[in-house]
């Protein structure tokens, strides 16, 4: 799951509520924030790269 750090607050409320949820649940997932960045290609391309590791 992965969200960029300049999002608006209401989409980073909503990523924390999510996550938490998973947290409770004991659902397996990994979190990655991207650094200085929104809901653009840069963030889905760091999440993807950070993604990529874990499963190859």
């Amino acid at each position: 799951m992965g969200i960029g750090e300049k999002e608006d607050q209401r989409f980073i409320n909503y990523n924390n509520l999510l996550n938490d949820y998973l947290i409770q649940n004991k659902y397996p997932f990994v979190q990655y924030n991207s650094v200085g960045t929104y809901h653009e290609w840069l963030t889905w391309r760091r999440c993807l790269y950070e993604f990529v590791q874990k499963i190859f």
